[in-house]
């Protein structure tokens, strides 16, 4: 379970890393590489299982308060230009989800480990 921690602390990474030809890169830099740091230190075992309730919650609620008004896809298809705000809010809103769905995972499997 720490390989899969380790595992999923580096794609966070490669999210963050990703971030910094956006508009709005030190919000969206900042959350990937701080659930980076928090899958490492659960992997180190010097984390509370209770504080990935954390962002579950703030990434659930972010998503909501960004969810595009009209779906227009993820536009991946498009070499992955930004052709609308819908778009980019689709996508923003993809990453918050898989965020707060690993946070959730996390909070339940904190335990197990080999």
């Amino acid at each position: 379970m720490n390989l899969f921690r380790y595992s999923i602390a580096l794609m966070f990474v490669l999210f963050g890393a990703v971030q910094f030809n956006d508009p709005d890169p030190e919000y969206w830099a900042s959350w990937y590489f701080a659930l980076a740091l928090l899958c490492v230190l659960d992997a180190r075992g010097k984390l509370s299982r209770y504080v990935w309730l954390m962002p579950a919650l703030i990434g659930l609620i972010w998503l909501i308060s960004i969810w595009p008004d009209a779906w227009e896809g993820l536009g991946l298809g498009d070499g992955m230009q930004m052709k609308t705000d819908n778009v980019e809010r689709a996508r923003e809103s993809g990453g918050l989800l898989l965020s707060a769905l690993f946070a959730l995972f996390f909070f339940r499997y904190r335990g197990v480990r080999k």
